[in-house]
């Protein structure tokens, strides 16, 4: 960007331009909730149960799934209304439509999609008509502001997830050893650091920026998600 260059933008701005543009290119399956860490509800789940994950998880939209399909989601918000009449509640009553994109749409065009049908959650659908993920708004706007969080955002996750076939999320939490063992790696294990976080700051001597990318002899790391004191997130991409 030729202010950030100029130096009439600082940094953080021009970062958050650069973020705005690289949307344009940015895969679903990037920032996108794989099915298999979906918490989701049935159409027989009780109001009780339902408050029980609300407690657990944090969240205000749970998908709702039937015969192993995502058929609409619910909000918090519609339980209010059956407070004082748990009997005649049902997730059928409170089920809104759930908004459907298939996995080669563009973040850019996602975003338009949530907007112009005013839903914050949508379900990615593969070439066989299968639900592989979901997307929220607030995923799509940490693309350009990196990481919110908030009092609800889970501490605990998978430090490894397969996204699709050569596709990997990993923590930057993640032991190295660790990743070596389960993604057949090569990551020295004989400096000081010991975490992927560790090993990219010894690599680059700072903090990565976002969407940075760092060569192993595997593949490609690259940085999907950050703080403003470490990587949270990176992504592994094995070579063709």
């Amino acid at each position: 960007i030729l202010g950030t260059q100029e130096g009439s933008l600082d940094t953080y701005e021009g970062e958050l331009i650069d973020n705005v543009f690289e949307l344009n290119e940015t895969e679903i399956y990037d920032i996108m909730v794989p099915r298999h860490k979906i918490a989701t509800i049935e159409l027989s789940t009780s109001f009780q149960e339902i408050l029980k994950l609300v407690k657990e998880k944090g969240f205000t939209r749970f998908p709702v799934e039937k015969d192993s399909d995502i058929i609409g989601f619910i909000h918090i918000k519609d339980l209010f209304e059956y407070v004082d009449r748990v009997d005649e509640f049902t997730v059928k009553k409170i089920m809104r439509q759930m908004v459907y994109v298939p996995e080669v749409m563009k973040i850019v065009n996602v975003e338009k999609k949530l907007k112009s049908s005013r839903q914050h959650m949508c379900g990615i659908v593969n070439e066989h008509g299968e639900v592989s993920g979901i997307i929220t708004f607030e995923d799509i706007v940490e693309e350009i502001f990196g990481e919110i969080e908030d009092e609800h955002d889970l501490v605990i996750e998978d430090l490894i997830i397969k996204v699709k076939d050569g596709i990997y999320h990993i923590s930057g939490d993640c032991e190295v050893s660790k990743i070596n063992e389960e993604l057949d790696l090569t990551i020295s294990e004989d400096s000081d650091f010991s975490t992927l976080n560790g090993f990219l700051l010894e690599k680059l001597g700072r903090l990565p920026n976002l969407r940075e990318e760092v060569k192993i002899n595997e593949g490609l790391l690259r940085v999907i998600s950050l703080s403003k004191k470490k990587v949270l997130k990176i992504e592994f991409k094995e070579k063709n």
